[in-house]
């Protein structure tokens, strides 16, 4: 019989301790005294200290899915931009080449008249001609040249305080 008290009191020892060491984790009052009386208290001070780390983890996930959402957004608008980089540059270099080939034609082939066509069919396949009306290249160009300018200083300015913003310097 005294094997199986001594059992208790050990058991009751073991227990006691876990619940000491409970409170002292999750920040609840241990009374020496009075520690059975007080375990679904225990629980109830854990279970609601789980319940806001479940509320603060859902929310925590909310966000993950806003930003994941965004990151989304942000590879398309990248590969888009990338496209119409693409396009832009594609465009570029069919002009060149059809001014190139206009050179060539002229220096090599048919005369300015057929070079003249390159520049031409380059021109109307993407719908670039200018309006029928424009008579004075020189007023066309001075004209035009305004929002081509205007663009291009934009582009500069925006890649200068990039450079400026990363310590580069910045070229005149």
């Amino acid at each position: 019989m005294t094997d199986i008290t001594e059992q208790k009191k050990q058991a009751e020892a073991g227990f006691k301790n876990f619940h000491r060491s409970l409170c002292e984790r999750f920040g609840y009052y241990h009374d020496e005294i009075d520690w059975q009386r007080d375990q679904v208290s225990l629980e109830e001070h854990i279970a609601t200290q789980f319940s806001h780390v479940n509320a603060e983890s859902a929310a925590l996930r909310g966000q993950v899915e806003a930003l994941q959402r965004g990151a989304g957004q942000l590879a398309d608008e990248n590969a888009c931009a990338k496209m119409r980089i693409k396009e832009l540059d594609l465009l570029f270099g069919r002009y060149i080449l059809a001014m190139r080939s206009a050179l060539i034609e002229e220096e090599h082939g048919k005369g300015p008249v057929a070079a003249m066509e390159w520049i031409y069919n380059s021109l109307v396949g993407p719908g670039q001609l200018p309006l029928e009306g424009e008579t004075d290249a020189q007023a066309y160009f001075d004209r035009e040249i305004v929002a081509v300018n205007a663009g291009m200083d934009e582009v500069l300015s925006f890649h200068d305080s990039r450079r400026k913003a990363s310590g580069k310097a910045v070229q005149s």
